[in-house]
């Protein structure tokens, strides 16, 4: 009889209709499980979603952070002399990928972030991390407009994970450009989640497409990476 029913239940097409809502439902548990996990270890809050954020980050996207992991799994991929390089998160948010990077011997790591209830956050979790051996000679947040930040002169690195709407990531770009062009150094662009203005960063004359690939981003799913460099044109 139960065998009758799962059958009649299936043909009906409840079955299709659910099961993907209850894959997403699993999966978005695994990642609350493995995220305030990963927070307790480290004793920082970089998992939860802050409400005034929401309302602070007009024209960027709501806050989603990385995976600790995808760090370590771009460099696997893209060969970086760190002790050679700024790196710099555009859209830091809670400040993760500036913990992760963190580690790392850069010469300095830099999280850019509008929203100041987020800043102060970051800056707490610069604070309170633990476990974690910080081999970067400098790590601090900037609270500032991204398209208004003060670009390093040495040679950087700077990591995009689908931080800003089109208008802002060109303004964005564009000053990364003119400090290059005032400049001349190796400048790299590390763009996760932007297939929405990868066309458009392809035609740029000033952005040359050097590394494609995908990555494991947390785990159950795939990201793709884009490393641009930045020429003349």
């Amino acid at each position: 009889m139960m065998q009758i029913a799962f059958r009649a239940w299936r043909r009906s097409g409840w079955g299709n209709l659910i099961r993907p809502r209850l894959q997403t439902f699993v999966l978005w548990q695994f990642k609350k499980i493995w995220g305030w996990s990963a927070d307790l270890i480290y004793n920082v809050d970089t998992f939860r979603c802050d409400p005034d954020a929401l309302r602070e980050r007009a024209g960027r996207y709501a806050y989603d952070p990385t995976p600790w992991s995808a760090f370590r799994r771009i460099f696997t991929h893209f060969r970086l002399d760190f002790a050679r390089y700024t790196f710099i998160d555009m859209g830091a948010g809670k400040g993760r990928i500036v913990l992760a990077a963190s580690a790392f011997p850069f010469i300095g790591v830099i999280g850019v972030e509008f929203s100041p209830s987020l800043c102060r956050i970051a800056e707490s979790n610069l604070l309170t991390c633990r476990f974690l051996r910080r081999r970067a000679s400098m790590t601090r947040i900037v609270e500032c407009d991204a398209a208004e930040f003060q670009i390093p002169g040495t040679a950087c690195a700077f990591f995009f994970y689908n931080p800003f709407n089109n208008e802002t990531m060109n303004r964005v770009i564009n000053n990364i450009i003119l400090s290059y062009q005032q400049s001349r150094r190796e400048v790299y662009l590390i763009c996760v989640g932007m297939s929405t203005i990868f066309l458009q960063m392809v035609r740029n004359s000033n952005l040359e497409l050097r590394h494609s690939f995908d990555i494991r981003w947390g785990m159950f799913d795939h990201r793709s990476v884009y490393i641009f460099m930045i020429t003349d044109d």
